[in-house]
């Protein structure tokens, strides 16, 4: 009985060092994330003021071609591309280095 409830011991100890592993390595990667959206923001040509990430004057490009409100925006993390979602069921890919 004795060696069961040491084995139970050690293994709830492994299991507190790889649940705070785990939780580190989340931290990184939402970090790693930040970092490479900031700095596309910024070759975007958007200024972070307080940390709202809203994009400020002047614009760096005019994105045109939607006959509707644009409804979603997202910025790949590693690629120089953003989809943009409208109103009038299109979905349009840019290059954000040269705004077509």
């Amino acid at each position: 009985m004795e060696k069961k409830w040491t084995s139970v011991v050690r293994l709830k100890k492994q299991v507190m060092e790889l649940e705070k592993m785990n939780k580190q390595l989340k931290e990184e990667s939402v970090c790693a994330k930040c970092e490479a959206l900031t700095e596309m923001g910024a070759a975007m040509g958007l200024s972070k003021v307080a940390g709202d990430g809203l994009p400020r004057e002047p614009e760096k490009y005019t994105l045109q071609g939607h006959r509707g409100k644009i409804t979603k925006l997202v910025i790949h993390p590693f690629y120089s591309v953003v989809a943009s979602a409208s109103e009038d069921a299109s979905i349009r890919l840019w290059d954000y280095d040269s705004g077509e």
